[in-house]
């Protein structure tokens, strides 16, 4: 697999190649030649892209997404994992996000709207794929202590109001 900075190299070497020709040749040739090298770099930047497996899309590399809205919203993330992609959006006030996870894939979107929401979630199991979605409407309250082959595929939707959620799965 190319690495952006070998395309760079390329890229940079192409065009020193283009550039040193002779002087018989047009500008218009030279042109044609530098479009040729940007569509040759596109072609590998987009081969290079994260694969994804369509089972649960999980993104082979890592990717964390954090998109907040209004104030006093806070997000701590701890992660380790060899394929993740975890997207954590908050739009509102006082909203939390603690996770700390440690999984060998992990699949993972939390979206909180309103006010006063709370995710703490903490999985410790280095061989376990973890595929997990919660959406929180407001002054809502979700934990999550540990994931088993029952709790490593949750979907949660919590409206405005709604009790606290605390799950507790351990092997």
């Amino acid at each position: 697999m190319w690495s952006k900075y070998s395309i760079c190299c390329l890229l940079i070497l192409v065009t020193f190649q283009g550039i040193a020709q002779t002087e018989e040749d047009s500008s218009i040739g030279i042109l044609d030649k530098e479009n040729e090298n940007f569509n040759l770099l596109n072609s590998f930047i987009n081969r290079s892209t994260p694969l994804v497996n369509e089972s649960h899309q999980i993104t082979i590399g890592n990717q964390v997404y954090i998109e907040q809205i209004g104030s006093n919203n806070v997000i701590n993330s701890i992660i380790s994992s060899s394929n993740s992609k975890v997207q954590l959006k908050q739009n509102g006030l006082n909203n939390e996000i603690d996770i700390h996870l440690v999984a060998a894939s992990i699949r993972e979107k939390i979206t909180q709207t309103g006010d006063n929401n709370i995710v703490l979630r903490n999985v410790q199991d280095p061989s376990a794929n973890v595929y997990f979605e919660l959406t929180q409407e407001g002054n809502n309250h979700f934990e999550q202590y540990g994931v088993n082959s029952k709790t490593n595929n949750l979907k949660i939707k919590q409206e405005e109001g709604a009790r606290n959620i605390i799950v507790r799965s351990f092997q």
